[in-house]
């Protein structure tokens, strides 16, 4: 944004006053609207204004402007923030919770500030701060669309196909879902953190957690035989996940991968009745 003031030759004094604050940018591009500027007095400058949000640095480049003649400037001028599509913005809103999910996935909200969150999206803090009242918020964004995106995986099972029923539990207790944690479930990676969390998360993630029961009830024939289901699926991850070696982990994935097949085996033997 740039505002120019032509000088006198007698090069009198310019004043801004910025109110209430400068307004937040919504992208990564950090070209900042004001909410208004006044020139109070005549000035000799011409001023480029920039602000970096994740510094909090103002930058004020001033150069002398010759040969115009201006008494003085009395009249306030507004300028307008930059106004964006709402296509843009929930574009903008959406980016920042699939790649933040997958960053707090991996390394853990709590233990992952807002700016590096923000990083992972590629924009700054004050893009989240745009979207999202806080990290509860946030948390509570990502928590939901998380679980909204494993419930959703499941509806490429064929339940009439047995061998896409049993696909789906071998790719959940796989070595690569326990080394990826950024790619699959939320719920052995964020449950220990969502446990401590306001009730805004925990509403997410409860409303979430019923969307993927009623999915997995689908698959097994039965409320309870999904619970345990999920259970067993969650715990056998977040063990393997602990343990250093993978031979151990192969261990605990297998046991539980038989132990679903006779959940599956269950559903299968309702059905021929």
């Amino acid at each position: 944004m740039i505002l120019i003031a032509p000088c006198l030759y007698d090069a009198t004094t310019l004043r801004l006053d910025f109110k209430p604050t400068i307004q937040r940018a919504d992208d990564a591009s950090c070209l900042l609207p004001l909410s208004y500027c006044r020139f109070v007095h005549v000035s000799p400058f011409f001023l480029s204004y920039r602000e970096d949000l994740h510094n909090k640095i103002m930058i004020v480049i001033l150069c002398i402007i010759r040969r115009c003649q201006l008494t003085h400037i009395t009249k306030t001028h507004y300028i307008q923030p930059m106004r964006y599509p709402k296509e843009h913005k929930d574009a903008s809103r959406q980016r920042l919770i699939e790649l933040g999910g997958s960053h707090a996935k991996k390394h853990g909200f709590n233990e992952s500030g807002m700016t590096s969150l923000a990083e992972s999206a590629g924009v700054t803090t004050g893009a989240l701060y745009k979207h999202f009242d806080g990290k509860a918020d946030l948390f509570a964004a990502l928590v939901g669309a998380e679980l909204a995106r494993t419930a959703l995986m499941y509806d490429t099972v064929d339940l009439a196909d047995d061998a896409s029923v049993a696909n789906s539990l071998t790719g959940y207790l796989s070595l690569k879902h326990v080394m990826h944690p950024e790619q699959g479930c939320p719920l052995p990676s964020l449950t220990p953190e969502i446990a401590r969390a306001d009730e805004a998360v925990k509403a997410a993630y409860q409303e979430g957690l019923l969307a993927i029961h009623a999915k997995m009830e689908c698959l097994t024939g039965s409320s309870e035989e999904a619970w345990t289901l999920m259970a067993q699926n969650v715990g056998a991850v977040m063990l393997a996940r602990a343990i250093p070696g993978e031979k151990l982990q192969r261990e605990i994935l297998s046991a539980l991968h038989k132990a679903g097949e006779k959940l599956l085996a269950n559903r299968a033997q309702r059905a021929t009745k």
